[in-house]
C-alpha cells in the first residue's frame, strides 16, 4: 500500500512538473502534538492562478500512534516581500491508524509560508489544526523546489 502511494505521487509531480511551470515539490520532517509523533513529510504545491494554487502532501509517521496521513488543501496566496508567500489554506486529511482497518477523514485549516534560501529553493513552514480524525496540531518544515 505505501509503496503504491509513493509511486503515485512520484508520477503525479513528474506529470505535473512538465507541463506546469507553477509546480513546486519538496520534503520536510512533521510534528504531531497528538502522541508526540514525528514523521518525514512529501509535498508538492501547484500555482492555480495569481491568488489560488491546490497542495498535496503525505506524512509518513516514524513512531508508532499512526501509519500515515495525506493531506490535500486548496490555499489562497499572497506576497510579503519580494519573493515570501503566505497561503492561509483548508483541506482534506485521511489518516490510517495502525489498530484500525478504516481511513478517519479529517479537515485542515492552517497557514502555509514560503521564504527564498538560494535561486528556487525554499524553506517553507505550516502549521495547521487537524478537526476530526486526527484532531491534532501539526507542525512541518522543509525545503521545496
Amino acid at each position: 500500500m505505501m509503496k503504491q502511494i509513493l509511486i503515485t505521487l512520484f508520477c503525479i509531480t513528474t506529470l505535473l512538473q512538465v507541463g506546469y511551470s507553477q509546480f513546486n515539490f519538496g520534503a520536510g520532517l512533521t510534528y504531531l502534538e497528538r502522541g508526540s509523533d514525528i514523521g518525514i513529510q512529501g509535498k508538492t504545491f501547484l500555482g492555480l492562478s495569481e491568488y489560488w494554487g491546490a497542495a498535496l502532501g503525505a506524512d509518513f509517521i516514524l513512531t508508532n500512534d499512526i501509519v500515515f496521513d495525506i493531506n490535500a488543501d486548496a490555499h489562497y496566496r499572497f506576497n510579503v516581500g519580494q519573493q515570501s508567500r503566505i497561503h492561509p489554506f483548508g483541506g482534506l486529511n485521511l489518516a490510517k491508524f495502525p489498530e484500525s482497518s478504516e481511513i478517519d477523514i479529517g479537515i485542515n485549516f492552517g497557514v502555509f509560508a514560503s521564504f527564498p534560501i538560494q535561486n528556487r529553493l525554499q524553506l517553507y513552514l505550516e502549521p495547521k489544526v487537524i478537526v476530526g480524525g486526527l484532531k491534532t496540531f501539526v507542525l512541518s518544515a522543509g525545503v521545496m523546489l
